[in-house]
């Protein structure tokens, strides 16, 4: 289960490989800078409107009358949790199943898809939006963006890295530069990714626990999870199970299979 202290040391492992790839090309100054930029890349990267983002996610309002059991599920969730507002809900026009939220405890938006209001049943998608609004009240997305720059930073870091040796191997040949730095370049960007995708699926676990707590029924989730599985698989995903292949690692997967977490739910509500 993740925990602040879990997401601590995720954000403090992150940046520690990004600093030590930062000091391996420029010193000491090539971390302050590195940190300076990072630091500016959040403080002013653009934030849409909640309603601006939903839209190009080819998600509106939820029109009156849709969900009117859903709207009072997510206001009662929302106090539940103590959230300064409840989110806005919102329908994406898409068939397919799929759920996602956006913003914060003091100002987010959850979005369920037609295809979900087909495919589950009232207690099912009221565990689906119980989890979204678990991220929001946890600050997943901020966390998750606070990951994301680090990861680009080490990408930009290490590929200036790896020109810089190339061009001073070109230059001056008879330069030792050691392999390992070599190394590091290549790996250190991956690294970051698998380390962000850990912390990804640890809060995964925890939406799911804090929902199935909000709810009082894991059982609801784990049925939604089964469903959602099931309706999304692609030919590929369809092609792997059959075959008994794992098409992406799991350490670069950012959500836990569903038999994971669906073990999991039906253990806490156990």
């Amino acid at each position: 289960m993740s925990t602040p202290l879990t997401t601590a040391l995720y954000l403090v492992a992150m940046a520690s490989v990004l600093a030590l790839a930062a000091l391996l090309v420029a010193g000491p100054e090539g971390v302050l800078w590195t940190a300076l930029a990072a630091t500016v890349a959040l403080i002013t990267a653009p934030r849409l409107p909640l309603s601006r983002m939903m839209r190009l996610q080819g998600a509106i309002p939820m029109p009156d009358g849709v969900a009117t059991d859903l709207e009072h599920a997510v206001l009662r969730l929302a106090r539940q949790l103590g959230l300064a507002r409840p989110p806005a809900l919102y329908l994406q026009l898409r068939q397919g199943a799929v759920a996602f939220s956006t913003g914060d405890g003091r100002d987010g938006a959850v979005a369920l898809s037609r295809g979900l209001f087909r495919l589950l049943k009232p207690d099912e998608l009221e565990a689906v939006a119980a989890h979204e609004i678990a991220h929001l009240a946890s600050g997943d997305i901020r966390i998750m963006r606070m990951a994301e720059t680090m990861a680009m930073a080490t990408r930009m870091v290490t590929m200036a890295g790896l020109f810089i040796v190339l061009w001073i191997e070109l230059a001056y040949p008879v330069t030792d530069i050691s392999v390992w730095t070599i190394v590091y370049f290549a790996l250190a960007p991956g690294c970051v990714v698998a380390l962000q995708r850990a912390h990804s699926r640890g809060r995964e676990f925890a939406a799911d626990h804090r929902a199935a707590e909000l709810t009082g029924r894991p059982d609801a989730l784990a049925r939604a999870l089964i469903k959602i599985d099931e309706e999304n698989i692609g030919p590929f995903r369809q092609f792997g199970r059959t075959a008994g292949l794992v098409l992406l690692p799991r350490f670069l997967q950012s959500h836990p299979t569903t038999r994971h977490r669906v073990e999991r739910l039906l253990g806490d509500g156990a």
